[in-house]
């Protein structure tokens, strides 16, 4: 199977902390697998975090776009760049 190479930036605005990684992973994953992978791999699936909003890096434009899309849904591509930011999830 093809693989492709992507950015991340987690940003964890509940305690200030960010992660930027680089990942290569199957063709065919989407956003919400990239971000569930790596948030446990940088050790953060105990801090009961959810998504607070996503941007994708735009080459042409030079600057980041908000994601309006479900996340998975969202297919990776080759090279694209992601910025996560997550908050503490609210207990009800």
């Amino acid at each position: 199977m093809a693989e492709v190479k992507v950015s991340i930036k987690l940003v964890d605005d509940s305690s200030a902390q960010n992660k930027a990684l680089v990942e290569t992973v199957p063709e065919g994953m989407t956003l919400k697998e990239l971000i569930e992978k790596k948030v446990a791999s940088v050790g953060w699936a105990g801090r009961k975090l959810v998504v607070k909003s996503a941007q994708v890096y735009d080459e042409d434009f030079k600057q980041f776009f908000d994601i309006t899309e479900p996340f998975d849904s969202l297919a990776l591509s080759s090279m694209q760049r992601f910025e996560v930011h997550l908050n503490k999830t609210v207990s009800e």
